[in-house]
């Protein structure tokens, strides 16, 4: 769903355009080539705008017969503006999903229930950029229906690339030709700074548009940026962009955080207003399955993922902590029903079209917990405890603050995608260890970020092949 003042779409305008939009132009990279099906963003945006009843009425306009192809061009029609801008939202919260899913498994919050291949492959950290079913992540989609061929890599860099074409077409077009400009394009660079977030937290490298190998660090500088110049537009403005504007300072704070800029991150972080979230929306149709929420979908309703042994049954000084919801279904796990392993299920997001958190407040003040630490950082958790009911955190010294802040984290961003990173950047230890060995077989891996995929380096002339 759209925050305040960003706007919204009719379904008969969106269908127009997904059709139009199959022939958007070619580009360089992998995954610029893919996202010239830019129409399948399209629809996740439209259905993102659409309540539950409207769901035949959607059915009816998939099925219309149109032309195969038509102009590129008509992509480039400035009254298509909100159109595409809701593709974007669209695509964004396809890839979040997806993103949540493969470094839960990667990291401690989920693992394999099912044995399926791939997902096996997610959590025994042992997947390989050249290809195959261990390479999946890097040209997969990320709807559950597709077990077989779903991965993160491609929904987060169709993304990026989609926020930043919007971006552009919208630079070319004038305030008269498009309502609300200026605020269609705060959109664009807040989201686009996220998706640059999510590809330096998740992979070891990437490319930008068939540019060069970048390092995490520069990808966090580029999201920098984003949300620099998201923040900047949204003060232009005014009040309708506020949720935008705070939506940048969250993302500029984390992706400060990620460059080790403390002293910078405080001062975002602080700018947040208690209270604020902005959430990835979802939809409930069943075609397509990827506007549904995949979290609850590789959870609760397939159990193709079970909740990882360290974030079950969490407590505070003996009392469960609300911020991670799960619990003992009693019932075997599919992988291994014959030794008296459970399943345990989360209750964070009960149904197909709950929304995801992308940021709030909360994770604001964990920020500024960890810039701080001192008084500043217990003064912050016990904030965040009293919300939910819990004891304070009284450390007996203070070299058990910032190890607090930390666990903090661990539990109140709970499946929102943040953990893998902090497992990188705190080098904390993997559970469990590398080359203990795999229930599945084999011995677990070490990889934490996700390689470039061959895929994408293969086809792309600026970077070497290996």
């Amino acid at each position: 769903m759209s925050g305040p003042g960003e706007p919204t779409i009719s379904p008969q305008r969106s269908h127009i355009a997904v059709r139009e939009a199959a022939t958007s132009e070619e580009t360089r990279d992998m995954t610029t080539r893919r996202t010239r099906n830019v129409w399948m963003a399209l629809v996740t945006g439209m259905i993102a705008m659409t309540a539950t009843g409207c769901q035949s009425v959607f059915d009816d306009l998939l099925n219309v017969d149109v032309p195969d192809r038509v102009l590129g061009s008509t992509l480039d029609d400035p009254a298509r503006a909100a159109l595409l801008v809701d593709g974007v939202h669209g695509t964004f919260d396809c890839a979040l999903a997806a993103h949540i899913v493969a470094f839960g498994l990667i990291g401690d919050e989920l693992m394999d229930n099912q044995g399926e291949v791939s997902f096996k492959r997610y959590d025994q950290r042992a997947m390989d950029p050249a290809g195959g079913i261990a390479g999946i992540y890097g040209t997969g989609d990320c709807a559950a229906a597709a077990l077989g061929s779903w991965g993160p890599y491609r929904p987060i860099n169709s993304a990026r690339w989609f926020a930043d074409d919007v971006a552009r077409k919208l630079d070319g077009w004038t305030d008269a030709q498009v309502p609300n400009r200026l605020l269609l394009r705060t959109s664009m660079a807040a989201y686009s700074g996220y998706s640059h977030i999510l590809l330096g937290e998740g992979y070891c490298s990437s490319a930008i548009d068939a540019g060069p190998e970048l390092t995490p660090q520069q990808v966090f500088g580029l999201a920098e940026s984003k949300f620099t110049a998201a923040i900047q537009m949204a003060q232009q403005v005014g009040g309708t962009a506020d949720s935008l504007r705070n939506m940048a300072l969250v993302g500029r704070a984390r992706a400060r955080l990620d460059l080790k800029r403390l002293a910078d991150a405080l001062q975002d972080a602080q700018l947040v207003p208690t209270g604020f979230i902005k959430r990835r929306s979802a939809g409930t149709l069943s075609t397509p399955e990827f506007r549904q929420n995949t979290v609850h979908n590789f959870t609760t309703r397939l159990r193709r993922t079970n909740i990882d042994t360290t974030f079950q049954n969490v407590r505070w000084l003996g009392a469960p902590d609300p911020r991670v919801p799960v619990v003992n279904t009693g019932d075997p796990s599919g992988l291994t029903p014959c030794c008296g392993i459970r399943f345990w299920d989360q209750r964070k997001y009960l149904a197909v079209d709950s929304p995801i958190p992308i940021a709030r407040w909360e994770e604001a003040r964990l920020i500024m917990a960890e810039a701080s630490g001192g008084h500043a950082a217990v003064d912050i958790i016990n904030t965040l405890h009293a919300r939910v009911g819990l004891a304070p955190f009284t450390p007996a010294s203070p070299s058990e603050i910032m190890p607090q802040v930390l666990e903090e984290r661990r539990r109140e961003l709970f499946l929102e995608g943040h953990r893998i990173y902090d497992v990188i950047r705190h080098q904390i230890p993997l559970v469990p260890a590398a080359g203990t060995p795999y229930p599945g077989g084999g011995v677990y891996g070490t990889n934490t970020c996700l390689p470039l995929p061959a895929a994408e380096r293969n086809a792309n002339p600026n970077i070497p092949d290996l």
